[in-house]
């Protein structure tokens, strides 16, 4: 069942296998995903969530509405 992202963190808990630690951002699963968004152009990042999320879904970051979506 693929459920319906809505948010940034609802994306991190998608692609992650447990709880990030917020008190430590410099090794949270949400800086992970972020940096690799900013580093990765977006066809490199749509495979790296790929890989990384557990339905194997692609995600892209929607400036307009600052959420990320499904690739389709």
């Amino acid at each position: 069942m693929v459920t319906k992202v809505t948010s940034y963190l609802d994306l991190i808990f998608a692609i992650a296998p447990c709880l990030p630690d917020l008190t430590k951002p410099h090794c949270s699963r949400e800086e992970t995903v972020r940096n690799e968004r900013i580093n990765l152009p977006p066809p490199l990042f749509v495979a790296w969530c790929k890989n990384k999320d557990r339905a194997g879904l692609g995600w892209e970051f929607n400036q307009n509405t600052g959420l990320y979506q499904p690739v389709s």
